[in-house]
């Protein structure tokens, strides 16, 4: 069942199922006449005050009530749905969840680490087993990357000037981000394939 909310002025008003807000309405005095639309009424009639704003605009230019006094009612609102039950009722439960003791939830998984990680290893390396073009993609790429690595820095491995001593440092931080981003990318395919088979073990708590 769906929960309304609806607020005047910054203020709450209504707090609690949809269906019921008519009826909490009717009982402050704002019926919803019969084919119209609920929400229509209430954004219109009670809280803009529509209705009433036009009576009141006549009533000031003929002697009466002001508007100011008719917009006061949207504060009426606000202080009628505080003191209602409805909104008693709601505090109450809201300051039982508050207060209740949080306990710490630990997890107990039915296989171990060791156990898992041989598992996922084994499923990863039959996985890689059935895809032999990818297997080789992977292969000719780690080569590629070394061949091109060597070309670039071939002669600064026995220097131990400053500018030796930098070019290695690149290279093994160019070779450490390679390698990191070229297994999350291959990664990211599996992703949704395995999104099944993940969400059955954890509910089986593997």
């Amino acid at each position: 069942m769906d929960d309304l909310i609806v607020m005047a002025a910054g203020e709450i008003v209504y707090c609690g199922r949809a269906d019921d807000a008519v009826g909490y309405f009717a009982s402050l005095g704002f019926n919803c006449p019969l084919y119209s639309n609920p929400a229509d009424f209430i954004f219109m009639d009670v809280l803009n005050l529509q209705k009433q704003a036009e009576l009141a605009m006549q009533q000031e230019q003929q002697g009466g009530a002001s508007s100011l006094e008719v917009a006061s009612q949207q504060m009426q609102l606000s202080k009628r749905w505080n003191s209602s039950a409805q909104n008693v009722k709601m505090l109450n439960e809201c300051s039982n969840i508050l207060i209740r003791p949080i306990h710490d939830v630990s997890t107990n998984y039915q296989s171990g680490f060791v156990t898992q990680f041989s598992i996922l290893m084994q499923r990863a390396w039959k996985n890689a087993l059935r895809n032999p073009l990818l297997v080789k993609a992977k292969i000719g790429q780690a080569l590629f990357m070394g061949f091109l690595l060597g070309l670039i820095y071939q002669g600064d491995g026995m220097k131990t000037h400053q500018a030796g001593i930098q070019n290695r440092t690149g290279v093994l931080f160019f070779m450490s981000i390679n390698q990191v981003m070229s297994a999350s990318i291959g990664i990211l395919s599996i992703f949704f394939a395995e999104k099944l088979v993940f969400m059955r073990e954890s509910a089986s708590g593997m």
